[in-house]
C-alpha cells in the first residue's frame, strides 16, 4: 500500500517525509528473521530441511534485501529533497533511526550466511550512519524538548 501510495500520488512533504523509512524497516527485519531462522535450524530440523531452511533465507534474505535497498534509496532522495526545502523537526525524526537499524541487522545477517566481505563492510558503513543518525535525531530532540520546556516556563 505504501509503496503503491508513492508511485501513484504526490510524494510527501514536510515532517512525514521520516515515515517512509518504515518500509525499508519492515523488509530488513524479515531479511534478519530469516537469517536467525536458518541459524537456528540445525538444532530444531533434520538435515535436509535445516538446509533447505539455510537455502531459502539466502534466496528470499538477498530479493528481500535488495528490495530493502531500493526503498532505501527511495526514502533517501525523498528525504534530501525535503531536507533541502527544510526539514522540521518532529518526533517522525525517529522514524529514521529503527529502520536503518533493521537493514544493518538484516546485512549483518546476510554478510554471515554468505561471508561476503561486501555485505560486511556495507554493514559496517550502514552502522557508523546508523550511530551518526541517532545522535543527530537525539541532540534534535533534547534540544526541541529544552526550548519547550523554556517557552513553557515564561
Amino acid at each position: 500500500m505504501v509503496y503503491s501510495r508513492l508511485v501513484h500520488h504526490d510524494a510527501p512533504s514536510g515532517a512525514v517525509v521520516p515515515t517512509v523509512w518504515i518500509g525499508v524497516g519492515a523488509l530488513s527485519q524479515a531479511v534478519t528473521a530469516l537469517g536467525a531462522l536458518a541459524k537456528a535450524a540445525p538444532s530444531a530440523l533434520p538435515s535436509p530441511y535445516a538446509r533447505g531452511s539455510a537455502v531459502a533465507a539466502l534466496l528470499g534474505g538477498l530479493g528481500i534485501w535488495g528490495f530493502a535497498l531500493l526503498w532505501l534509496v527511495l526514502a533517501t532522495a525523498l528525504t534530501v529533497r525535503q531536507v533541502r526545502r527544510g526539514l522540521p523537526f518532529a518526533p517522525t525524526w525517529w522514524s529514521f533511526i529503527f529502520p536503518l537499524g533493521a537493514f544493518v541487522t538484516g546485512t549483518s545477517a546476510l554478510a554471515a550466511s554468505t561471508g561476503s566481505q561486501l555485505f560486511a563492510w556495507s554493514a559496517v558503513v550502514l552502522y557508523v550512519l546508523l550511530v551518526a543518525a541517532w545522535a543527530v535525531v537525539a541532540w534534535h530532540s533534547v534540544r526541541h524538548a529544552v526550548v519547550r520546556q523554556r517557552a513553557g516556563a515564561r
